[in-house]
This record gives structure tokens, sequence and C-alpha cells, in this order.
């Protein structure tokens, strides 16, 4: 009876620190590689923004230059 009650007590000790083991894994790698995620989500979102932007600048000055230069041949 005794060396069962022992036996309990090292498997609780065991799975205690299996449990600090698990918890320790997820504080270092998983907390780490969601945040470098996240930041590499947020550097695309911004890389697509300003390309994005960038084309509507450039398809607005080229809408604006094509509607010139249809006056200024229409002009002539």
């Amino acid at each position: 009876m005794y060396g069962h009650e022992r036996q309990s007590k090292i498997v609780d000790i065991i799975e205690a620190i299996l449990d600090l083991v698990k918890w320790l894994l997820y504080v270092l790698v998983w907390v780490p590689i969601s945040f470098i995620f996240k930041l590499i989500v947020k550097f695309i979102k911004d890389v697509l923004t300003g390309v994005y932007g960038k084309l509507v600048q450039v398809s607005v000055v080229a809408v604006f230059g094509y509607i010139v230069y249809l006056f200024q041949s229409l002009a002539k």
C-alpha cells in the first residue's frame, strides 16, 4: 500500500514537471513565432498598401496626362 502511494506521488511530480516543460516550450517557442508572424504580416500589408498606393498614383497621373494630351491634340 505504501509503495502505491509513493508511486503516485512520483507520477504526480513527473506530470507537474512535464506541465512546466510544456508551458516553457509554449512561452519560449510559440510566443516568439506568433510575434514574428505578426511582424511579417504587418510588413506584407505595408508593402502591398504601398505598392497599391503607388499604382493608384501612377494610374491617376497617366489618366490626367492622357486627358491633357487629348486636349492638346484637339487644340492643334
